[in-house]
């Protein structure tokens, strides 16, 4: 039996928002397999219902849509939805009837991006130059070439970076720099978001104490944290 259009819609936003197939399959109750097909045929076509046809709203955020669409906003926040739409055609990432419309647009950044005016900051400006926008893609390129279990982060590397280089290169690591005013991929920042938290909650101490309690604050960086973090910035 066909698997309804509200079931496959489901499935796929519930992919487009990080679930794994295992998670699919027990929420909905549909089998592994077939949140699998769905979400396979949605990335490469687009499309997730069983007939081929024009394209509905909902299918025009592909991943590849919304990851474009998460990057317009979080490189200018105040970007408006028709200028969105329009870099969606100026850089090719969709075409004539796949281009989604505002409203589409608008409901991929509330509801499967989870962003809001509150969370959507101001940016240096000097993130947005074209220099800036050419490191970071040449960034993202070079670390798609990796699994995120191969990927180590490493603070203010820059200041030793000859020697550290020559290190890790004798160690079969490569070492690849972060683009400039670009703290949305740094995971460290958010580790230490964490221990200031931590160290907040403890004034006095955090005074007395300091080396104790920052020891503490990072000790209670878990796996399952490391992975929160690694998510945000968008490695997993």
């Amino acid at each position: 039996m066909a698997t309804p259009h509200a079931v496959r819609e489901k499935i796929v936003d519930m992919f487009l928002s990080g679930r794994s197939y295992g998670d699919i399959s027990r929420i909905v109750g549909v089998s592994k397999f077939t949140a699998y097909s769905i979400c396979q045929k949605f990335t490469s076509t687009a499309n997730f219902d069983r007939e081929t046809g024009g394209p509905t709203e909902c299918s025009k955020l592909s991943h590849n849509v919304l990851q474009h669409i998460e990057y317009y906003k979080k490189s200018q926040p105040s970007i408006y939805l028709k200028e969105i739409q329009n870099k969606l055609v100026v850089d090719r990432v969709c075409a004539g009837e796949n281009v989604p419309s505002i409203t589409t647009i608008h409901r991929g950044i509330m509801q499967h991006l989870g962003m809001t005016r509150k969370k959507n900051t101001s940016v240096a400006a000097e993130s947005t130059t074209a220099r800036n926008h050419e490191w970071m893609l040449d960034f993202m390129e070079a670390i798609t070439n990796y699994n995120v279990r191969q990927l180590y982060w490493l603070d203010e590397s820059h200041f030793v970076e000859p020697a550290l280089r020559d290190l890790l290169r004798r160690q079969g690591v490569e070492l690849i720099f972060q683009p400039p005013y670009s703290s949305q991929f740094n995971v460290c920042e958010l580790c230490f978001r964490y221990v200031k938290i931590c160290l907040r909650g403890n004034v006095e101490y955090s005074y007395r104490f300091t080396e104790l309690a920052v020891a503490e604050a990072i000790r209670k960086i878990g796996p399952g944290a490391c992975r929160q973090f690694a998510a945000e910035c968008g490695y997993i």
